[in-house]
């Protein structure tokens, strides 16, 4: 029998846009696993050796594009994730530090 969801906590998920952040990466992510448990990642085509950090990673969602799609791409390929996926509640923040991790 399926359980029930508790509506009296809503499921929130990160999301965290990357192109070409593997000087980031691990920190940021590091940080925001502290305050948050689901996070998607989604490299946006890369070519620095981000997908390679991101792949080695199993404690986070991640969606992968082969070229550079653009931020409009990349945020709704990133809602679709939380709709098709029951979340309440979408965060996002950029992988450089612009955002404390600490603010979610």
């Amino acid at each position: 029998m399926p359980v029930a969801k508790d509506k009296s906590r809503p499921r929130v998920l990160l999301f965290i846009p990357i192109y070409n952040e593997q000087c980031h990466i691990d920190a940021v992510l590091d940080e925001a696993g502290r305050y948050i448990d689901d996070i998607l990642v989604i490299d946006d085509g890369s070519t620095d050796g981000s997908k390679g950090i991101l792949t080695r990673r199993g404690n986070i969602f991640l969606i992968t594009h082969g070229r550079n799609r653009g931020y409009g791409q990349v945020l709704r390929d990133a809602f679709a994730f939380a709709q098709d996926q029951d979340y309440d509640w979408l965060i996002t923040m950029d992988c450089d530090f612009q955002h404390e991790p600490a603010w979610i």
